[in-house]
């Protein structure tokens, strides 16, 4: 069963983990968020993040979706979105 993602007000999406987000943290994030939700090449968001120094785990499209893992310090963050 497919639905939405469920999202705070800045685009991240509602995980327990973002508790552990501090507030620099977390505007990181939310940062982020708003990259990845943007129709650009993969190359163009690896680049937008890592000028942020966000560590990317993985960023893949597959099966008409996008999906990424990142680490902001020791939290790491997860999201995917339709092509």
């Amino acid at each position: 069963t497919i639905c939405p993602t469920v999202r705070e007000a800045c685009g991240l999406p509602f995980s327990s983990r973002n508790r552990r987000l501090s507030a620099p943290q977390r505007h990181l994030a939310a940062q982020f968020a708003q990259i990845f939700q943007q129709s650009l090449p993969i190359d163009a968001i690896k680049h937008q993040l890592e000028d942020l120094n966000i560590k990317i785990d993985y960023l893949v499209d597959k099966a008409s979706r996008r999906f990424v893992a990142v680490w902001i310090d020791e939290v790491r963050l997860i999201d995917n979105r339709l092509l």
